[in-house]
């Protein structure tokens, strides 16, 4: 019998975690907030394309044991990142696993800043 090839090796690398934190209005995928799963390099862990994308290359970076410079006001192993759906717009967390999943605060005034330019943009005051 022939020796499998070293070529198709799949190197994992850390687990990185996904959980929805937040969501205005209602997801068109079906997330939820609390909702948790593996994400990776060859995994979208269930998520809708569009998000995907866009957190793609910070997953990644966490995946393969990466970081993002002090200086940044994200910085750290815990990101978030807002769907690109303005209307009904999801914010998922990501971090690898075993990082406590607390939220930053700059998120959180990001998120009120963020919900009160969209009342404001659509009318929903």
């Amino acid at each position: 019998m022939a020796e499998e090839s070293k070529y198709h090796e799949v190197k994992r690398g850390q687990r990185v975690i996904g959980r929805i934190v937040s969501i205005r209005g209602h997801c068109n995928w079906g997330m939820e907030v609390g909702d948790e799963f593996e994400l990776s390099a060859m995994s979208t862990g269930g998520l809708c394309s569009y998000l995907y994308y866009n957190i793609y290359p910070y997953v990644m970076t966490l995946q393969f044991g990466g970081g993002f410079p002090d200086e940044y006001p994200w910085a750290g192993d815990r990101l978030e990142f807002i769907c690109p759906d303005v209307i009904n717009a999801a914010r998922i967390q990501i971090r690898p696993e075993g990082v406590d999943p607390a939220r930053h605060p700059n998120y959180l005034k990001d998120e009120e800043e963020e919900e009160e330019r969209w009342r404001k943009k659509f009318g929903k005051d």
